[in-house]
Order: structure tokens, then sequence, then C-alpha cells
């Protein structure tokens, strides 16, 4: 049985959702920067299933604690990605180092300004270009 606080609180959430999207319709800003983390998020969502190859992306487990311990896996895995290719970047923009000096299973290459080259595994050229826009040789 539902009491009369609980329909309060949802024709309140009501009017709340109706007002975001009224807001939302309007404000041409707000749609704006609501499409650019959408499409962050999805990015990163894409990048998620592109790092999790064990069994071409199903778990297997019924187990809910087990799902989520995986799903946590994941997301630490691609954060060490992350974290690695954000330090590299940083490293290369610092201090260019030759081509020379590069490990050898980078292959792509592409330049800031015409003066630094940055270098990032092919996979990974749509993640990174999200938090570093890089225009690449082609």
């Amino acid at each position: 049985m539902r009491n009369n606080l609980f329909y309060t609180f949802r024709e309140l959430g009501r009017v709340l959702r109706i007002q975001y999207l009224l807001e939302y319709v309007q404000d041409i800003e707000m749609r704006k920067t609501v499409n650019a983390v959408t499409y962050k998020s999805e990015e990163l969502n894409n990048f998620l299933q592109w790092v999790f190859f064990y069994n071409n992306g199903i778990i297997q487990e019924n187990l809910r604690q087990e799902q989520i311990k995986l799903a946590k896996y994941n997301h630490s895995v691609a954060n060490l990605i992350i974290l690695h290719n954000v330090n590299a970047i940083t490293k290369g923009i610092a201090k260019p180092e030759p081509l020379a000096e590069f490990p050898s299973f980078v292959k792509l290459t592409g330049q800031i300004k015409n003066t630094i080259c940055v270098f990032v595994p092919t996979s990974l050229v749509n993640l990174v270009s999200v938090f570093f826009p890089i225009k690449l040789k082609t």
C-alpha cells in the first residue's frame, strides 16, 4: 500500500522531468553539452568492449557478484591502458624523441602543430583523439 508522500514525490519527479525536457529543447548550449558527454561515454563503452575480448565479450557467469567483479576488472584494465597512453603522450609532448627510440609495436603516427610527433597504437586512436585531438597522416 502506498501513502500520499509516495504520490507527492512521484508527481514532483514528473514535474522536474518535464521542466528538464523543456529546458533541453529550448537551450542549444545544453543540447550540445549533453550530446558531447553522451558521445564521450559511448566512445568509452566501445573501448571497454574492445578491451574485454575474452570469450567474445560475453560474460557467462550467472552469479551477480562474479559479473560485477568481471566488469570492475574490465574497467581497471581499460583505465590502465588509458593511463599508460596519457603518460606516453605526455612524455612525448614534453620531450620529443626520435622515431628510432619508440617501441617497435607502435606504428601509427600523427602530428600536433606540425612539430611534435605522437605515436599511438592503431586500436586506440579513437579513444586518445577524444582527449588529444590528433591529425593523422594519410
